[in-house]
């Protein structure tokens, strides 16, 4: 929905959509799929990963959300430890 149907409709903005990106890969790997369409969306939107306040992933399997987490973060970057805040974090698509 646009902004200007938002506000003429007096619905609440939860986001904008800056990116997105989308990847396939052999299906026993589906579970990191979307670690290969991050850098699509980040590199669409002019952003950095640093700059993304949450990721929604949009997966029936909660487990692919936090795979990817790790993927896209790794167990020694800045965002170790942060997975759960920054993937997921409005249950929206789990």
């Amino acid at each position: 929905m646009s902004r200007r149907k938002a506000e003429q409709v007096g619905a609440r903005i939860y986001g904008i959509v800056r990116g997105y990106g989308d990847a396939s890969q052999e299906p026993l790997e589906f579970a990191t799929t979307p670690s290969l369409a991050v850098p699509v969306a980040l590199r669409r939107s002019g952003l950095s990963i640093e700059q993304i306040e949450l990721f929604e992933i949009n997966e029936a399997f909660s487990v692919v959300a936090l795979a990817n987490a790790q993927v896209c973060f790794g167990r020694h970057s800045r965002f170790a430890g942060l997975p759960s805040r920054l993937t997921n974090g409005l249950d929206a698509c789990v």
